[in-house]
């Protein structure tokens, strides 16, 4: 059999690796948490919404990271069943957003259900610096309880936990509802916000099979853990 030479095989395997369009929106909580906290590149997070990667730039496995993060949400976990708790540890929540099947999934750290109190902790574990999304993910995780009818009459209350620190939340600012609604429109839309080819792509999943306009960078810093693109 020949092989062709006009540049048909190259097409065919670029094609191949190319990513395969979903059946409807899905939103990763910690992508609309970096939207929230003001990402310079929209377009990654619209992409990922719209798309599975068959081919990724940047896979985020750093086993010292999971090897901290595990002992950190374990600690947690000993500490809270040592005051009678019982934390339910990966805690997923999913909510659809509309007709089309769209939908907004994440996984809680750790969540405690205290009978006694009639209130529901978000725990969100963190081994890196602070960063501001990551209290936007915690208070994202606290508003999708809400729309959940076993907490629907609890408190709902928020912790970001770090190895020497722990920030509490005790509540959601009035407008965050909107907001939310606002940026999750803004990823399920047909029309893709703005791209921003830069420094960032070196954090970004989207290959330059899919985003041409990548800019690549050898210098490659330490991603933090809610990098890495779809999960």
């Amino acid at each position: 059999m020949s092989t062709p030479t006009d540049g048909t095989a190259m097409v065919s395997i670029t094609d191949s690796r190319k990513a395969k369009p979903r059946e409807s929106p899905f939103i990763w909580v910690t992508w609309l948490a970096d939207l929230m906290a003001g990402a310079r590149c929209q377009w990654r997070y619209w992409f990922l919404t719209h798309n599975q990667l068959k081919e990724k730039a940047n896979e985020f496995d750093d086993p010292t990271f999971q090897i901290r993060h595990s002992r950190l949400v374990t600690e947690l976990e000993q500490e809270l069943r040592d005051q009678g708790l019982n934390p339910e540890i990966e805690y997923e929540v999913r909510v659809p957003l509309d007709k089309r099947g769209a939908e907004l999934k994440g996984s809680i750290d750790c969540l405690t259900d205290d009978e006694t109190s009639q209130i529901a902790t978000v725990w969100e574990c963190k081994t890196v610096e602070k960063k501001q999304k990551h209290a936007l993910q915690t208070w994202l995780y606290m508003y999708l309880l809400t729309k959940r009818a076993r907490f629907r009459d609890k408190g709902i209350r928020g912790m970001v936990v770090y190895p020497r620190e722990r920030l509490p939340h005790r509540s959601i600012p009035d407008d965050f509802p909107s907001q939310v609604d606002f940026f999750e429109q803004l990823l399920v839309a047909d029309r893709p916000p703005r791209k921003v080819p830069g420094s960032d792509c070196r954090f970004c999943p989207i290959s330059l099979v899919d985003c041409p306009e990548r800019q690549e960078h050898s210098d490659h810093d330490a991603l933090d853990e809610d990098d890495g693109g779809e999960r």
